[in-house]
Formats: structure tokens, C-alpha cells, sequence
């Protein structure tokens, strides 16, 4: 059975990739807490930011703040290109050793995650608009992943970082876990792609998400892709989610009350 932990990484490095701690990365985790107010909620972070909304969770008793030890990885720092490749790989450490489900901060829960819990280990569907195709399946995405403590799909995955880390953006992290999904079939259950990721990054989706109010009815959350859509997520203040009608805005007027 699956822990009720949800993890959350943050500060893996001095500049955090360069995207401060924002109000809307502090509604996120709140969303976690009032969906799903049995669990035990940590945020491991290596460089704690100076900054009101970080310290806000702590205050707040939204979540635990825990001081990461070291970066020290399974796989050689030096080969790492970006940081959040360090962090695909410590979440997998995380979850395999306390169990439980690893959110990434621009997610944003709509409903408790206790009907997935008695899997192994659960990742969801990436599909999105590339070129001129519509829905193309991108591979399974690491923002979201559930495991019991210790399970053989964590431990084939951090094995095969150690002879398969590649430079490639999502490589390691969405691609390879799809590959090894169809190896090991038995050790995985996969999501459809609304239950995680129901819009993407494409147009539709930031459409869907930044301009719509969408159907969220089938999501057990919903993520932002902060890579792509940081600066428009900045705007997100008490004042511009009221004023506004759209998914994100609606969803964070629930669990702003």
C-alpha cells in the first residue's frame, strides 16, 4: 500500500533555476493540504529562498520544510546539464525510500489521490500538439509519480540512470519511463492522460487552461508546465485571480477561501 506522504522538491541550486518562489507555487501546496488533509505534506529544499510565501507554508502548517543533506546523486553531478535533471533523479530517491506520491510545485490538486494508492507505482500519459499532429504521445511524465516504498519499477528506473543518463530535456525523465513501461508492464499502472496532464504546454492547452473554464471533472490534478508558462503564472496575485474566469483562476479562488 502507498504511504499518504506527498513530496515536493525545491532550491537545488543558488539561483533556483532562475523562477522564485511564487504565490501561485504556495496555492499549489495548499491545494495538496485541503485535498487531501490526511497526508503528511514535506518540501525538501538545498538552498532555502528568502522570500514571505515559502516561509508562509511553514507558518501556515500547510507543509514541513526539510533541509536536504547533500546533492549527491547515483549518477556523476558533473554529467548533469540542468538542474532539474538533478531533480528527476532525487525524486526518485525520495519515493523510494519513504513511498508515497512526488508532486512537482506547479501542480495544482483538484481531488484527493487515495483511489490510486493501492498500486505499486502509478505515472500518467503526456500527449501533446507537435508540428502539424494533434495528440502525439509524448511518453509518461515524472511531475507526478505515486510508488510504495522500495518498488522494482523505482529501483530498474534509478539503475538505468546510471547507464542511460542522457542530455536530452525529457529523455530520462518522460521518455524512458514509456520504453520502460512496455519492459516491465506488471510493475506499472498508467494514468490517462486527464488524470495528470489533461491540457499541455501546446496552445490548446495553455488556451485551455489561461484563457478557458475547462472541464477538470475527470483530473485528479492539473499541471501548469511552469517551464513554458512561468511569466504568465506570475500574474496570478488575489487581484488577477479574482477578476478573472478561466480554469487555473477558478480552481485557486476553491482553495484561496
Amino acid at each position: 500500500m502507498i504511504p499518504k506522504i506527498i513530496h515536493y522538491l525545491f532550491g537545488l541550486d543558488s539561483i533556483f533555476c532562475n523562477k522564485s518562489f511564487d504565490y501561485f507555487h504556495y496555492l499549489n501546496i495548499l491545494s495538496a493540504r485541503k485535498t487531501n488533509p490526511e497526508y503528511t505534506i514535506n518540501l525538501y529544499y538545498y538552498y532555502r529562498p528568502n522570500n514571505t510565501w515559502f516561509d508562509k507554508l511553514e507558518t501556515d502548517s500547510i507543509c514541513n520544510l526539510i533541509k536536504l543533506d547533500s546533492l549527491d546523486v547515483v549518477i556523476n553531478r558533473d554529467k548533469i546539464v540542468y538542474t532539474e535533471h538533478l531533480s528527476d533523479i532525487l525524486r526518485l530517491i525520495l519515493i523510494n525510500k519513504y513511498g508515497g506520491i512526488y508532486l512537482d510545485i506547479d501542480t495544482i490538486c483538484i481531488k484527493t489521490f487515495d483511489s490510486l494508492l493501492h498500486h505499486k507505482f502509478v505515472m500518467g500519459i503526456e500527449k501533446a500538439k507537435i508540428g502539424e499532429d494533434s495528440n502525439v504521445l509524448v511518453g509518461l511524465c515524472n511531475a507526478i509519480l505515486i510508488s510504495e516504498i522500495n518498488s522494482d519499477f523505482t529501483n530498474i528506473w534509478i539503475e538505468d540512470y546510471k547507464v542511460n543518463y542522457q542530455s536530452d530535456w525529457n529523455y530520462n525523465s518522460v521518455k524512458r519511463p514509456l520504453q520502460l513501461s512496455y519492459e516491465y508492464p506488471s510493475l506499472i499502472h498508467v494514468e490517462p492522460q486527464s488524470s495528470f496532464f489533461k491540457y499541455s504546454w501546446d496552445e490548446h492547452g495553455k488556451n485551455s487552461m489561461f484563457n478557458k473554464n475547462s472541464d477538470i471533472s475527470d483530473c485528479y490534478s492539473l499541471h501548469l508546465w511552469e517551464h513554458k508558462n512561468y511569466f504568465n503564472l506570475t500574474k496570478y496575485n488575489k487581484e488577477y485571480i479574482f477578476k478573472n474566469n478561466c480554469t487555473v483562476s477558478n480552481l485557486y479562488k476553491i482553495y484561496m477561501k
